[in-house]
């Protein structure tokens, strides 16, 4: 849980360029055979777009 809070106040403060920051590791980690990296990898691909909140401007 921490790690998605984590994930979730960068994202915000950083907004798109964690995307660059966080390819290297999900590109090192998706073929993991060790379930906590494929987690880990979900996590940083799926948390925080689903957290931040919509820009008012947004369609």
């Amino acid at each position: 849980m921490c790690a998605c809070t984590c994930l979730n106040f960068m994202d915000q403060a950083v907004a798109d360029p964690i995307v660059d920051a966080a390819i290297p590791f999900i590109e090192a980690y998706t073929k993991s055979p060790d379930w906590h990296r494929w987690e880990a990898v979900l996590m940083a691909l799926v948390y925080p777009r689903w957290s931040r909140p919509k820009h008012p401007d947004a369609s």
